[in-house]
């Protein structure tokens, strides 16, 4: 793309202690937005870093004079899906790019190909390396690409871009973001996925890599209990089993007791015991069968606070 293009888009990136590599990531990223667009903001949301990662912003704003940059400042640590929905409101760009991770692990090409294949008919465009992929990200999305039932397969992504009617019913349809790459497979719009060869963009540090794989970790949990019926069926077959222990305990003791080989006592106990397990476990059954139904109709709860908003 050797012109910019007469568009103004945001660029929404997940800042958390970053202090190491934040700054050259903008520095590398806010130039090449800006030579591609016509206008460009580019939104950090700090959520609640206990590093220097606000002062490497304000440094890399300060040699910037063409992008616009604004930094959240989360009020607590949020985590990753509520602190990138506070972005994306905030964000007034015509399209939005979404950062998880500031880490430049991506070739500046895959910026234009992504806003290329949005120009073709597309709503939402993810960009995902190519080849390498961890064992539990393969093993997570063949779970849920295979039970959640949404209209798009999902797939490790980088980045993505979306356009504004994209967010626009996305926030007009949900008031949660428990897991928004489910969300976004399920919109209906045009969807499309790029992908590129992994660079080594580096200025990660070991702890941050660890913080990373425990919320990865959580997020799949929770993204299997909320957008497939994995939980609610093991659980459900869980109470059906133990209902069919009782009623095999029940039959099990007229067997015994019309056979005369009961002691005194033993099948009122035993009967006692499995219609009461049988019972137990049949109202299990329906408050799992009710929980599931209102997983599905609200998902999580998960507003955000701002402790403040700084443009520079």
């Amino acid at each position: 793309m050797t012109d910019a293009v007469q568009a103004f888009v945001s660029a929404v990136v997940y800042v958390r202690n970053d202090e190491a590599g934040i700054y050259g990531f903008l520095k590398w990223l806010g130039p090449a937005l800006e030579e591609r667009f016509f206008q460009v903001e580019v939104v950090c949301v700090d959520d609640a870093s206990a590093d220097g990662s606000a002062d490497e912003i304000r440094r890399a704003a300060a040699e910037l004079p063409g992008v616009t940059l604004t930094i959240i400042h989360m009020g607590y640590h949020h985590g990753r899906e509520a602190a990138m929905r506070a972005g994306d409101d905030l964000a007034i760009g015509d399209y939005v790019f979404e950062f998880d991770r500031a880490v430049p692990e991506f070739p500046l090409s895959a910026l234009d190909e992504a806003f290329k294949t949005m120009m073709e008919g597309y709503d939402i465009v993810g960009v995902a390396p190519r080849g390498r992929r961890r064992f539990t990200s393969k093993l997570f999305y063949k779970v849920i690409n295979h039970s959640a039932g949404v209209a798009n397969d999902l797939d490790t992504e980088t980045f993505r871009i979306l356009s504004r009617r994209a967010l626009n019913r996305i926030q007009s349809t949900s008031q949660a973001f428990p897991y928004r790459k489910a969300l976004y497979a399920n919109s209906g719009l045009p969807q499309a996925t790029v992908s590129y060869e992994i660079c080594d963009g580096g200025g990660r540090s070991e702890k941050r890599d660890a913080e990373d794989g425990r919320y990865r970790l959580r997020i799949a949990v929770d993204a299997l209990v909320l957008f497939t019926q994995t939980g609610y069926k093991v659980a459900l077959g869980f109470s059906f089993f133990m209902m069919a222990v009782a009623l095999f305990m029940i039959v099990y003791s007229f067997v015994s007791y019309f056979a005369g080989i009961t002691v005194s006592g033993w099948m009122t106990t035993v009967l006692f015991m499995a219609f009461a397990f049988f019972g137990l476990f049949g109202i299990l059954a329906i408050v799992l069968k009710y929980l599931q139904i209102i997983v599905d109709l609200v998902f999580k709860k998960k507003a955000y606070i701002f402790e403040g908003i700084e443009r520079n």
